[in-house]
């Protein structure tokens, strides 16, 4: 069984191509969630920002037992992760631009790719998304 965990963070589910009527960006994917999928539209985050929260997808425990939140943004504890639970049978990879990803979640993985230090455009008249900063 091959497994694809796609966390889009940050954005409301009606900007994405898995909700009905949603904008046409990931066709394939899209698709490969409608014939086989599951598509969670009613999750929960156990915290405010994205430390606590992902501290929690990749465990499926709370900020409390990871110790992971937005005062201390680092995994440090030996709680398996979801990496571990595929580790017996699957390769495992990371891929994200999301640093909160990198401080210790990551290291349980197979192979991981921090897009951020790579040159990641695929299109070179494609407008890169870290040229847009916070206000």
């Amino acid at each position: 069984m091959d497994v694809l965990w796609l966390i889009l963070d940050s954005l409301s589910f009606t900007a994405t191509p898995f909700a009905h009527g949603g904008p046409d960006t990931l066709p394939g994917l899209s698709t490969l969630a409608d014939e086989t999928g599951v598509v969670f539209t009613d999750a929960y985050v156990p915290g405010p920002k994205s430390p606590s929260s992902h501290g929690s997808f990749l465990t499926g425990q709370l900020p409390s037992r990871t110790g992971m939140h937005e005062a201390y943004p680092r995994f440090d504890t030996d709680l398996p992760t979801i990496a571990d639970a595929l580790s017996g049978s699957h390769q495992s990879y990371l891929i994200s631009s999301n640093p909160f990803l990198f401080n210790g979640l990551d290291k349980r993985f197979s192979e991981t790719t921090f897009l951020n230090d790579r040159d990641y455009l695929l299109f070179g008249d494609a407008t890169d998304p870290t040229e847009f900063k916070w206000e």
